[in-house]
């Protein structure tokens, strides 16, 4: 990196995109290809999530140094590698940061951000062929997210080089962008049919066999799309957001105790994602395991995810344990924040009754009655 030029703006003017995707790129052998799965303990994962915290606050030293440990405990991980490359970035290092992300992509090849990151690396220390040629590769792996095309043209800026990329061209003929298209436009079969020739010539290929999955949720096939999930999960069987996805078929067809396995591998995987949290409280609830769900509330609600809808939930689950006292406070608290008060006043008039306060509850019935005209 030439005198004068910190990797700290790179990682600050990229962040929005690195935290949103650093937790999905996680690792696979070579071998999982075959169908082998690579198992992560949870101490790896955990020096994981917290090495992505500090990234999140901005201290690369103390990400970095965490980072470390995580490798020497698993050099098998990618994920390690990869944050820790972008720490390195920020810490001035751009060999450090090359060796890592090349680590990172060599155990898991469909590492589109590590090839994107590395692009980074090479346009800053002057290597723009190099540079151009990760950013393609980070494209060809997944042309859904045109984000990398503003990167790569800031770096070529950067560069000064005037090397001339069609850019779209690569998305737009890339063969899932057809499959993507139709989806979007709501044309699900034909979308699946795309997405199935992309799969057949492409069966490693962990994007392919995901959104496949996707089209074949919504065309309510959830056999069909737990099988692509499967695929999608024994390429990278530590994408959090897959098991989510297999989730949402499993509680389709209405196999509870299996979508909540997945929502708990999710959580193990990524244990400070709060939306899987709310998620799965609500899954719990509609289960009936309703201490389970209060965990995952007070979870989400402990993390500024304070809704109207998230005390109302736990409310619900309190009430139906029978610790009413519990749900009212809730009630109260949902009924400050609420758009729609309506449905509270049913469930405070029927809490005030259970704890013997009929006064108060004829007051939220009333309210019922005319909110209900």
């Amino acid at each position: 990196m030439e005198p004068g030029v910190s990797g700290a703006g790179l990682v600050g003017r990229y962040a929005r995109v690195l935290m949103v995707v650093l937790v999905l790129l996680t690792s696979a052998l070579p071998s999982q290809a075959q169908g082998a799965r690579h198992k992560y303990s949870k101490s790896y994962i955990k020096l994981c999530s917290e090495a992505e915290h500090y990234c999140g606050l901005r201290d690369p030293k103390k990400a970095n140094e965490i980072a470390g440990k995580a490798v020497k405990l698993d050099p098998a991980g990618a994920q390690a590698y990869y944050i820790r490359g972008i720490t390195r970035m920020d810490l001035r290092d751009p060999q450090g940061a090359y060796q890592d992300l090349s680590r990172a992509i060599s155990l898991y090849p469909q590492c589109k951000w590590a090839y994107c990151q590395r692009g980074v690396v090479n346009f800053e220390c002057k290597r723009p062929e190099q540079a151009v040629e990760d950013m393609k590769q980070s494209l060809l792996i997944d042309p859904s997210d045109d984000s990398v095309i503003g990167i790569a043209r800031r770096g070529l800026s950067r560069a000064g080089k005037d090397i001339k990329v069609d850019w779209y061209k690569i998305i737009d003929t890339h063969p899932l962008k057809k499959a993507m298209c139709l989806e979007e436009q709501r044309q699900y079969r034909e979308a699946l049919v795309a997405y199935s020739k992309f799969v057949e010539a492409h069966p490693d290929n962990v994007y392919g066999w995901s959104f496949r999955g996707r089209a074949q949720r919504f065309l309510k096939s959830y056999d069909s799309a737990i099988s692509d999930l499967d695929r999608a999960l024994l390429i990278n069987p530590t994408d959090d957001l897959l098991f989510i996805d297999r989730a949402t078929c499993y509680e389709g067809l209405g196999k509870f105790d299996q979508a909540i396995a997945d929502y708990d591998q999710a959580v193990y995987l990524a244990p400070e994602r709060v939306r899987t949290r709310f998620s799965r409280a609500i899954l719990c609830k509609k289960a009936g395991r309703y201490r389970k769900a209060i965990e995952d509330y007070d979870f989400a609600l402990s993390r500024a995810w304070r809704s109207a809808e998230g005390y109302e939930c736990r409310g619900d689950c309190y009430a139906a344990l029978g610790e009413y006292r519990k749900a009212l406070d809730d009630y109260l608290l949902a009924l400050k924040d609420t758009s729609n008060p309506t449905p509270l006043y049913k469930r405070l008039a029927e809490v005030y009754r259970k704890l013997g306060k009929p006064e108060r509850a004829v007051y939220y019935e009333k309210k019922l009655r005319r909110g209900a005209k």
